[in-house]
């Protein structure tokens, strides 16, 4: 018996199959969900710690298609299991999450910047108009600091990006 044949038509037609039936029967939110977890088993485990992860990537198809182009993203919800309430609460984070994947390592570094995207919608939105800054951010961890104790300099660093070099 040839198992290379045998490997290859079950990879080709068996595979796809069982994703896609296991997507409409619930076990997995969807088939590119299915396939991010051939490709990335350790995520089956995020999916078991994480129930609400399941939800979020039924409502956020883009979702997973971040997941699987920024695969550090699994380890960091892992570590940081709030990251996906967060995602939940303000689904927009996950577009800025695909633009500047930078900010899966912030959050991961910082995990007071986890505190700060779940109660101030002001910095999601920042990073959203001008992800430049989460580089700034990187640079500066004590701006998470600042932006904590005075909200509105968020507001300040969103209308003038230059500001965030004088903020001390």
């Amino acid at each position: 018996m040839n198992f290379n044949r045998l490997n290859n038509f079950a990879r080709r037609f068996l595979l796809p199959g069982t994703l896609a039936l296991s997507a409409v029967v619930g076990f997995v939110p969807s088939a590119s969900a299915a396939e991010v977890i051939v490709e990335q088993p350790r995520i089956v485990e995020v999916f078991k710690e994480q129930p609400r992860l399941v939800e979020v990537t039924r409502e956020q198809p883009g979702f997973i298609e971040v997941i699987r182009a920024q695969p550090r993203l699994v380890e960091v919800i892992h570590e940081r299991p709030e990251l996906v309430e967060v995602i939940h609460q303000r689904p927009e984070l996950i577009e800025v999450i695909r633009q500047r994947p930078e900010l899966v390592e912030l959050i991961h570094e910082q995990p007071q910047l986890l505190v700060m995207l779940r109660t101030q919608p002001r910095l999601v939105q920042l990073f959203r108009e001008r992800p430049e800054l989460i580089q700034k951010v990187r640079e500066r961890p004590e701006l998470i600091e600042r932006f904590r104790a005075r909200p509105e300099l968020i507001e300040v660093v969103r209308v003038h990006p230059e500001m965030i070099t004088v903020i001390k």
